[in-house]
């Protein structure tokens, strides 16, 4: 339980990590001549080894110690930041999310082949000073050779009273690793007393460490000033017997007498690993005690809960937690005067019954809303690996772009993020590939060389929007004609606004592009953009001006658990519509009905006919007779308006969405259940959903 947990607080701090490191990187990629953005990156590749050290993750651990190095180097003004060198630790923190995502799966985060091959990638910068670096310093106190490693042994030890000093022997190690690094430290424990014997107070605990540093030996003392003369302390310059960082007096050893030394191991552990050095797993299904079924299946498992473990914790702000508490005190407050009065008997309280029981219904809803923000988490992460993957894009197809994010304290839910994050991408591709021109194309034009692309998320009116926006060519309304025009979308001849013609590259297969690359210019993006925006009741807008850019903003609900709706009744049917998607509701009157063809039904709305949907046709529910429905919503499916028939509207509530997949199936034309007041099960329409199997895929 306890190595869960520990894994818990890693995954969750490495996901940080990166992100912070991923932040940095860029930021130091638009000023490098900022040095806080080294150091920011420094300390979180520092931390990122330290941690992976300690969960056992060695291999991770080992490239964020070259990362680091190489940090150092920029860091003490040996090497300074180029887009190269940039990129290559960009890469360098993408191997690392990738390692800590292996990890979790229980797989192996990186061969030691790959693992050299990285090595040798950061070694031309690890090197001999090259053009890119500036010239060193001048000393300032007596000269140093800085690239020199020295090393020292240091024997730690402390009295037992230590901790009423007000020092922390781990907080000292802390503060040597930030002038170098701990090779190797032995933790001696043969003083610890017997369980019933120790005083939690008191310190039983002593070290031995090999510790390597290209500072002096004065940087060393300094860390040790405060508990020198008063605990034990031994510090021996022992650098002439690690000669180009090699501890000469392994050469002769063999590595099982090595651990031994250490108190890695035992003498036991290493005969019962030299008897057979294969995995547990392997070794077990060859002596037939396994069957290899048996073992395939709990290797699957153990994958699973390794998955889950990663997945399944999230971090929450201690605020929404105390304000969750709150609202819980109050209901229980509210609930047990309820139950006091209902206990009394006395017939006058039951105006003040009614009073509290409001009371009460109002503390349900501030629990729930409370509820959905703890679901709620900041865009930071996501923006950030957009802005990153549209640097990578621009990289690889030679153009010189900016890309700069804002919003990113905007707060989404964790459901919607995951599900904006492809169409994101696809608006980043269309947008660095399609919108912004070659630099030589954008100085012929009087532009900068350098193109801007912008990633913005704010709040507004109850919902999210995020806004793609760039300096570049704009959409070519007359490409988009002829295009139209050529698949039959448009009569040749008739002129749709621009607004119009805009949408159409939002249609599957609909593309200007005159050749096919890597990135684009197949027909699949935008429309992905539009489908997966609107199938969680999104809607999609751009706006466009020839030679100065395109905008693409996307609108998506703060949430798909809690929704406002109206509940309607269609035929002795309850159904419930989602109250963004109804403009209006009209009464039908005879002149407001016609028909068309002397089967499709429209409903005039603002002096024109739109189409009439009767919702029991469509269902297959219809009963003996027409019904003469008495209103009609006016719905805006982001393709099209058109009026939903019913009989009166019964409500309008907020209800909880329950998925119909997690009891029964996905139904067509459904966005999921509510359960009602007395028990009943109430549909969700999906307006989205309801349009598609009315029109199919066409536009309006």
């Amino acid at each position: 339980m306890e190595n869960n947990e520990l894994l818990e607080i890693y995954y969750s701090e490495a996901d940080d990590l990166l992100q912070r490191i991923e932040k940095s990187l860029l930021a130091l990629d638009a000023a490098p001549d900022d040095p806080a953005h080294i150091q920011e990156v420094f300390r979180a590749v520092h931390t990122m080894k330290s941690s992976a050290a300690m969960v056992g993750f060695d291999a991770i651990s080992e490239y964020a110690h070259i990362l680091e190095n190489l940090l150092d180097r920029m860091r003490n003004g040996r090497l300074q930041p180029s887009r190269t060198l940039i990129s290559h630790l960009l890469a360098g923190q993408g191997l690392l999310r990738a390692m800590v995502e292996k990890v979790s799966r229980g797989e192996e985060p990186i061969t030691p082949a790959e693992l050299k091959v990285k090595k040798e990638q950061l070694a031309r910068f690890m090197g001999v000073q090259s053009s890119e670096e500036a010239p060193p310093a001048p000393p300032s106190f007596i000269p140093l050779d800085e690239d020199k490693e020295y090393f020292y042994k240091i024997a730690l030890s402390f009295k037992d009273d230590v901790f009423f000093s007000g020092q922390d022997p781990l907080m000292l190690l802390r503060e040597l690793q930030d002038i170098g690094d701990i090779v190797q430290v032995m933790a001696d424990v043969s003083t610890i007393p017997e369980i019933t014997k120790i005083n939690p107070f008191s310190l039983y605990m002593s070290w031995k460490l090999l510790f390597k540093t290209r500072e002096p030996r004065s940087a060393v003392d300094e860390v040790f000033c405060f508990i020198e003369g008063y605990h034990p302390l031994e510090i021996v310059d022992v650098t002439e017997e690690f000669p180009d960082g090699v501890d000469r007096s392994l050469a002769d050893k063999r590595i099982g007498d090595i651990l031994i030394e250490e108190g890695v191991i035992n003498s036991d552990d290493l005969q019962e690993a030299l008897q057979d050095q294969k995995k547990i797993g392997q070794v077990l299904v060859e002596k037939g005690i396994v069957a290899a079924e048996t073992l395939s299946h709990i290797m699957s498992e153990q994958e699973k809960s390794r998955n889950l473990l990663r997945k399944s914790t999230v971090r929450v702000e201690t605020q929404k937690l105390d304000n969750l508490a709150n609202y819980t005190e109050e209901l229980s407050v509210n609930l047990a005067r309820v139950s006091h009065l209902l206990e009394g008997g006395d017939p006058n309280s039951f105006r003040i019954i009614l009073e509290e029981m409001d009371r009460v219904e109002q503390n349900l809803r501030e629990m729930r809303e409370q509820v959905m923000r703890v679901r709620m988490f900041p865009l930071e992460g996501t923006l950030q690996r957009m802005q990153r993957m549209a640097r990578d894009l621009a990289v690889e197809v030679k153009k010189d772009v900016r890309v700069e994010i804002g919003g990113t304290d905007t707060e989404l839910d964790k459901d919607l993020i995951e599900q904006i994050t492809d169409p994101l991408k696809h608006c980043i591709r269309n947008a660095i590939d399609h919108g912004i021109e070659p630099p030589e194309v954008r100085r012929k034009n009087g532009k900068s060389p350098q193109g801007f692309v912008s990633i913005n998320a704010f709040q507004r009116e109850g919902k999210i929007f995020i806004q793609v926006k760039d300096d570049g060519r704009g959409l070519d309304h007359e490409a988009i004609y002829k295009k139209a025009v050529e698949k039959e979308l448009i009569p040749a001849g008739t002129r749709p606004a621009p607004e119009e013609l805009q949408r159409f590259i939002l249609l599957p297969g609909f593309s200007t592009a005159r050749k096919v690359s890597d990135l684009s210019g197949r027909g699949v993006g935008l429309d992905v953009v539009y489908d997966q925006i609107s199938r969680i009741g999104g809607l999609v807008d751009i706006s466009s001006s020839p030679g100065q850019g395109m905008t693409l903003t996307m609108s998506i609900p703060l949430t798909l658990a809690v929704m406002e709706g109206l509940r309607i009744d269609v035929g002795g049917e309850s159904y419930i519509v989602p109250l963004p998607s109804v403009l209006t509701v009209r009464s039908i009157q005879d002149q407001d009905m016609k028909t068309v063809e002397a089967k499709e039904e429209m409903f005039r709305f603002e002096e024109r006919y739109i189409p009439a949907v009767r919702l029991e046709n469509l269902l297959g529910t219809v009963k003996e007779g027409k019904n003469p429905h008495k209103i009609a919503l006016i719905i805006d499916s982001h393709k099209r308006r058109f009026a939903l028939l019913a009989d009166q509207i019964l409500e309008t509530r907020q209800v909880v969405i329950k998925g119909l997949e997690t009891h029964f199936r996905s139904i067509p034309g459904f966005a999921g259940a509510a359960i009602l007041g007395d028990g009943q099960v109430c549909l969700i329409l999906d307006i989205y959903g309801l349009d598609r199997m009315i029109f199919g895929d066409s536009m309006a």
